[in-house]
């Protein structure tokens, strides 16, 4: 790491959010599983059920936007939902299933909205009173990414923890923002 002329390229596994309050993957196909859950009744009206209404919402508009038939993605949710207990992760699940370009759309949208609702309650999200609109790193001091930041910034000055930053890549294999949240 202190070798300013290397670029350090660091991997960030699955899971690696969950010190942030962030759904891990299996986690995620619940909320998944959960989110839609709706119902059509028998004259082909949405019965929410325990659904979003949020993702419904979004739902709506992809059917709108698409020209597409209303029932056709609802049909796919129900689909989504059925399937996620047994599914490895959404994402292996949606590469199965890549072929059905309506049942792709929704799963992605329906990861978007759990993880953006996830990130509303982590505890990198400031908090709409906060006027400084800085993050809590009170909240955060004892994971990863904190004990990354202290061991990248020791023993050095401002300019060189610049020229450190910039010479750091991440690869993330989470959906959330957590990392761009955390360092910028």
């Amino acid at each position: 790491m202190g070798d300013s002329e290397r670029t350090n390229v660091i991997v960030v596994g699955a899971g690696a959010s969950k010190e942030f309050e962030l759904p891990t993957g299996a986690e995620l196909t619940s909320i998944i599983q959960k989110d839609l859950d709706f119902a059509i009744d028998r004259f082909g009206h949405l019965s929410i059920g325990n659904g979003d209404w949020e993702l419904k919402r979004a739902i709506e508009i992809l059917s709108k936007e698409t020209k597409v038939p209303i029932n056709r993605y609802y049909g796919v949710a129900q689909q989504i939902s059925r399937n996620m207990a047994l599914a490895p992760s959404i994402d292996n699940y949606l590469d199965t299933h890549k072929e059905n370009e309506y049942l792709v759309k929704v799963g992605k949208l329906a990861i978007a909205n759990a993880i953006i609702k996830a990130e509303r309650g982590s505890t990198l999200t400031i908090d709409d009173s906060n006027i400084y609109n800085r993050l809590d790193f009170s909240k955060t001091k004892n994971t990863w990414a904190a004990v990354f930041f202290k061991i990248i910034a020791a023993k050095r000055d401002y300019t060189s923890f610049v020229s450190a930053l910039q010479n750091i890549t991440f690869i993330s294999f989470n959906y959330d923002r957590c990392i761009k949240q955390f360092f910028l």
